[in-house]
C-alpha cells in the first residue's frame, strides 16, 4: 500500500490514525487476536484513510510469520476495493429507489414504516400513513406525452422530498401514487398541517418545454397509528388506500383533499344502519 518514498511518513505513527473511526480500529484489534490464535484471518470492506487523507475501502488479510523467538509477528495485506464497494452500494441503493424520481420505493417504504411504528409505540406519538394520488395527471400524459408526465412526477417528488419536515418520509409506489409517512405528531391537527403543506406543493404550477404550464390536484387517504391497532405496515397501507378511495369518490363535495380512514369507516357504517322511523310494509 505504501511506496518506498512514503515509508518515512508512516514510521512512528499510530495504526489507529489510518482507520475511519474507533469502532473500525477495534475490529482490526479483534482481527489481530484472531490471526495470532488461528494463524490467519481477514476483514472485507474496511474503511481506511490514505496518507493524502482520501477515504478508501480495503480488504485486509493477516498471516502469522513463522520465525524463531517467543514473539509472534503478523504480515498484513491490504487490497484497495473502493470501486467494488461503491458499485455494490450503488446497486443496493437502486434496489430501494424509484428509478424515475429517485424517491424511495415500496421496498424501502415497508422497512421505514415498520421502524416508524415501533417509534410511535415507544414514544407515544401519532404516526400517519398517507396514500396520495394525483388528479388530472392523465390529461397531461394524453396532451403532452409521457415525457411531460415523467417531468411532472419528478417535479412533485422533488418538492415533497425537500419541502416537508426532516422527520417525514416520501415514497413513490408507481404511476402517480405517492406515500407520506408523517411521524412525531401529538395531535391530528399537526398531521393536517403537513397534509395542507403537501397539497400546496403538489398543486403549484409546473413548467414544461416551450413555456407550457400545467398543474394537477391531489386526493389522499390517511390512516392514523396507533389509533388503528394494526401491527404490520401492509395493513396500514391498505386502510390508507381505502380512505383514498373515499376521498376520490367525494372529490366534488369534500372540504379538503384528504379523508381519514376513521371518517371513511364511519361513513360506511352510516350507509349500513337502518333508517329510523321508517314504515314497515
Amino acid at each position: 500500500m505504501f511506496s518506498a518514498s512514503s515509508i518515512a511518513q508512516v514510521v512512528g505513527r499510530r495504526a489507529s490514525e489510518f482507520y475511519a473511526d474507533a469502532g473500525t480500529f477495534q475490529k482490526m484489534e479483534d482481527l489481530s487476536q484472531k490471526v495470532l490464535q488461528a494463524g490467519w484471518g481477514m476483514l472485507r470492506d474496511v474503511p481506511y484513510r490514505r496518507l493524502d487523507g482520501q477515504a478508501i475501502y480495503v480488504d485486509v488479510s493477516g498471516k502469522t510469520l513463522q520465525g524463531s523467538g517467543p514473539a509472534q509477528r503478523i504480515v498484513w495485506t491490504y487490497v484497495d476495493v473502493t470501486e467494488r464497494y461503491r458499485k455494490t452500494e450503488e446497486l443496493q441503493q437502486q434496489a430501494f429507489r424509484d428509478p424515475l424520481t429517485g424517491l424511495p420505493n415500496r421496498r424501502a417504504l415497508e422497512d421505514v414504516l415498520e421502524k416508524a411504528m415501533k417509534r410511535a409505540r415507544r414514544h407515544g406519538r401519532l404516526l400517519a400513513v398517507v396514500m396520495m394520488d394525483l388528479d388530472g395527471f392523465k390529461p397531461v400524459n394524453d396532451l403532452f406525452g409521457h415525457g411531460a408526465g415523467d417531468h411532472v412526477l419528478q417535479a412533485i417528488g422533488a418538492r415533497l422530498m425537500s419541502g416537508l419536515r426532516s422527520t417525514d418520509f416520501v415514497a413513490r409506489l408507481g404511476g402517480d401514487e405517492f406515500v407520506l409517512v408523517v411521524e412525531d405528531c401529538f395531535t391530528v391537527g399537526e398531521v393536517e398541517e403537513v397534509l395542507a403543506k403537501a397539497g400546496e406543493m403538489v398543486r403549484e404550477p409546473i413548467f414544461l418545454d416551450a413555456g407550457v404550464q400545467v398543474s394537477v390536484q391531489v386526493s389522499a387517504g390517511v390512516c392514523l397509528y396507533p389509533l388503528n391497532w394494526q401491527e404490520n405496515p401492509d395493513a396500514l397501507l391498505h386502510l390508507a388506500d381505502q380512505a383514498l378511495y373515499s376521498s376520490k369518490e367525494h372529490r366534488v363535495d369534500r372540504p379538503v383533499f384528504w379523508v381519514f380512514y376513521e371518517e371513511s369507516a364511519m361513513e360506511q357504517k352510516r350507509h349500513l344502519l337502518p333508517v329510523s322511523g321508517g314504515q314497515h310494509p
